[in-house]
């Protein structure tokens, strides 16, 4: 599993977003999820039944102001879960994409939120045999409002 992300929640107009703040965000959460993959092959393929979730979020969705890195990175991990999941079925391992909105107590500008504990329920069924036929999905995860 990977839910790392090199974005601090504070928006940056796009004006003031720096190329070099641009490709850290990318490289963080984008790179970071592949590295990771990449790394563990041997441990995932040894053996049918292995499991990938990787986290994107809400705003490759639907985009997100102040946020271009965050947005083009999640969306980024989307494409890469979903080649992924194209190269690594061969092998019986699923790969599952999680892109929740906020997490925590509310959301910004009205999105519902999603409890620490509802996240965390979705990522254990798909870290299990009982989440395999949600497998080359991206799933978008909000709270209720």
């Amino acid at each position: 599993m990977n839910c790392t992300t090199g974005f601090d929640g504070r928006p940056v107009a796009l004006a003031d977003l720096s190329v070099k703040e641009f490709r850290r965000v990318v490289d963080v959460d984008l790179v970071g999820a592949y590295v990771l993959v990449h790394e563990l092959l041997p441990l995932l393929t040894a053996h049918s039944g292995g499991r990938v979730v990787l986290f994107s979020s809400l705003a490759a969705q639907r985009g997100r102001p102040g946020a271009a890195h965050l947005c083009a990175a999640k969306a980024g991990v989307q494409g890469l879960a979903l080649g992924l999941a194209r190269d690594l079925a061969p092998h019986g391992v699923a790969v599952h994409v999680l892109a929740p909105g906020p997490i925590g107590p509310h959301g910004p500008t009205g999105v519902p939120a999603s409890t620490v504990e509802q996240v965390a329920d979705l990522v254990a069924i798909l870290a299990s045999p009982v989440g395999d036929p949600l497998r080359e999905q991206v799933l978008v995860l909000q709270g209720n409002p």
